[in-house]
């Protein structure tokens, strides 16, 4: 996925609705690339989720939705 700073509202319910389904089945940490080592996995992506359901309508966290997006493809990748 390439970066872009606008997501639609569609966009983003799907990718909420994707985490929210798989929150318990998320690693402890996840090596998303070479250089992106996030260590509490599921904390991160709570967080995220919470910025995405507060400021959905600012569009102010386009790094952190791009890094959901990244954590995403990871997991499947890795068969979730």
């Amino acid at each position: 996925m390439d970066y872009k700073s606008i997501f639609s509202k569609e966009e983003l319910n799907e990718l909420t609705d994707w985490f929210k389904e798989r929150l318990d089945a998320l690693p402890e940490s996840l090596q998303v690339d070479d250089a992106t080592f996030v260590r509490d996995l599921r904390q991160t992506v709570e967080y995220y989720l919470r910025l995405v359901e507060l400021y959905h309508d600012k569009r102010a966290f386009s790094g952190q939705l791009y890094l959901l997006e990244r954590i995403r493809k990871k997991l499947i990748e890795l068969g979730l």
